[in-house]
């Protein structure tokens, strides 16, 4: 759809709000832009969200940026929460730290309750390595909503990367996994704790209902790995590796027998 002609409407605030109005009504994200560019004296404070939301919907993040950025500056005292969204989504798209540091505070500023702002903060402490204040910031969303399922995710997510209590790790998952009962990341992280306690029964039946879910699924096919290795190592009868060695290659065939055998090799524990 082209844009609507505004040259003849230049000043007319009440045409262009119109225009506005029906652009965004049809999602002609292309007309907002034009309409805002042409009339940026004109438009109204309130239709700078329209604006950034144009830039964003078309991909242009720089651009949705700077449009925030003028919203701010022009009214450091009462700013949309539009413009907070679009300013924090704009820089988290640029990845520019400096930019994504800015619009957090901003957002926090005028609307530190704001969901979307707990989401995205959630995210931004895990990429930062943050974990104990990711898991401060999932905890506080599940006091309210005890099955939001990002917070639920991130809170696990940390906790393993701490890695200091099995258990807990497991629970988190558990909680997840009880929302989402194919989850396959929450599945293969139960099994990671399993292993990590020499709980290799419960390890394998958990990698094994994985697998036959998912053949391709890479994590567990690492998890089968470490599990295996952890066997090897600390089970001292060898019948009970070998028959777990049988078990493992009748259901998944000879293409795992080479991963078993470099296994074997490199715990030294067999003179083969």
């Amino acid at each position: 759809m082209g844009a609507p002609s505004v040259v003849s409407v230049e000043g007319d605030k009440p045409v262009i709000e119109y225009l506005l109005r029906k652009s965004a009504k049809e999602n002609d994200w292309v007309s907002i832009e034009k309409i805002c560019e042409e009339n940026t004296h004109e438009i109204k404070s309130t239709d700078f969200s329209l604006w950034a939301r144009s830039k964003f919907m078309l991909g242009k993040f720089a651009d949705c940026y700077e449009v925030c950025y003028k919203s701010y500056a022009n009214n450091k005292e009462n700013v949309p929460l539009d413009i907070c969204r679009f300013m924090l989504r704009s820089s988290l798209k640029l990845d520019d730290e400096e930019k994504i540091q800015f619009s957090h505070d901003i957002f926090h500023e005028f609307f530190p309750e704001d969901g979307e702002l707990m989401r995205n903060l959630i995210q931004i402490n895990y990429r930062n390595d943050n974990f104990h204040k990711c898991i401060e910031i999932c905890d506080k969303i599940l006091e309210s909503d005890q099955e939001n399922s990002s917070a639920l995710k991130f809170r696990a997510r940390s906790l393993t990367k701490i890695g200091q209590n099995q258990s807990d790790i497991r629970s988190a998952w558990s909680r997840l996994l009880s929302l989402e009962n194919e989850n396959l990341e929450a599945m293969n992280n139960i099994a990671r704790t399993f292993i990590s306690e020499n709980k290799f029964d419960s390890a394998s039946d958990t990698i094994f209902k994985i697998l036959d879910s998912n053949p391709d699924y890479l994590p567990a096919k690492n998890s089968l790995s470490i599990y295996l290795r952890s066997l090897i190592y600390f089970e001292e009868d060898d019948s009970v590796v070998a028959s777990e060695i049988r078990r493992i290659m009748d259901k998944f065939g000879d293409t795992i027998l080479l991963t078993i055998l470099s296994l074997i090799l490199k715990s030294g524990k067999y003179d083969l």
